[in-house]
């Protein structure tokens, strides 16, 4: 059993975002970034249209604001939560 609490959280963190799928869809997010030519500095997001962080076509991709993406996806959230 694992005591200290630090040890614990970056074993849990490398046990998900160490899987390949994972790696897979942050690899993907960061492509979309460079397709759109946003630098990491930059405080804009890239917006997948129809939700899927996998399709990186043109026409899928758009650049919105952090606070707006963020908005939009805890929306989305909420509404599947109180549909339950």
């Amino acid at each position: 059993m694992v005591t200290n609490s630090k040890e614990f959280n970056k074993k849990n963190y490398k046990k998900y975002w160490g899987t390949k799928a994972e790696i897979k869809k942050r690899s993907n997010r960061n492509k979309a970034r460079r397709m759109i030519w946003l630098k990491t500095w930059d405080p804009r997001e890239v917006d997948h249209v129809n939700g899927n962080a996998n399709d990186n076509r043109p026409s899928n991709l758009k650049v919105i604001s952090r606070i707006t993406n963020r908005r939009k996806w805890q929306k989305k959230a909420t509404r599947k939560r109180n549909s339950k």
